[in-house]
């Protein structure tokens, strides 16, 4: 499921979770802008007694919001990540790393 970011009408803030009025203008109009992914710029794992560690991260979007998001694995701060919903919480998975073009051999004519 798509994480959607509420944008407001007057004034172009982005908020998220979406919010009544908006806390820079007072603005009650919203467009919902989807968010695919984002830049980690904090991580920390939570660790339990008996269960798997819990990965958490925050994550700043294009747009400027930062939202909290949990991962499977840890992350990395600076790490590039995409974002879905998932039973009602946001879900960040790591990017597969660009993969370089193969090195190209000049040719000479003959």
């Amino acid at each position: 499921m798509t994480v959607f970011v509420a944008v407001c009408r007057a004034c172009g803030d982005a908020l998220f979770p979406p919010r009544l009025l908006c806390p820079s203008c007072g603005g009650d109009a919203w467009d919902s802008v989807a968010v695919t992914e984002g830049v980690v710029t904090e991580a920390t794992s939570v660790q339990h007694r008996v269960a798997a560690p819990v990965h958490l991260v925050s994550v700043r979007t294009g747009l400027g919001v930062v939202l909290l998001a949990r991962m499977d694995s840890a992350a990395e701060i600076g790490a590039r990540v995409t974002l879905r919903q998932q039973d009602g919480a946001v879900v960040a998975e790591a990017r597969a790393p660009a993969t370089p073009p193969p090195p190209t051999t000049a040719t000479r004519p003959r």
